[in-house]
């Protein structure tokens, strides 16, 4: 197998969660920092969540087109993707 083949979609794992310390400023009740668990999303998933931040505009000559909102797009995306703490 070659090297640029452990990054095909076929060869990724599934579904993963992970916890991970955003900033050591956050602390629980012990002290300790306070972890996020984030997940991955499947293309599907992330499929739904652009084309929910993607309105048609009016473009050249009157025709409506496609544009998606980068801000609201990153939003869904985060939101969707951090388990804990419940955004």
């Amino acid at each position: 197998m070659s090297e640029l083949s452990l990054f095909f979609a076929q060869n990724a794992a599934a579904e993963m969660t992970e916890d991970f310390i955003v900033s050591d400023r956050f602390k629980d009740k012990a002290g300790t920092p306070a972890a996020w668990m984030i997940r991955s999303m499947s293309e599907a998933e992330n499929e739904e969540i652009r084309r929910s931040a993607t309105r048609l505009v009016k473009g050249k000559n009157g025709t409506k087109v496609p544009e998606t909102s980068p801000e609201e797009y990153m939003a869904k995306l985060v939101v969707a993707s951090v388990i804990y703490p419940d955004l």
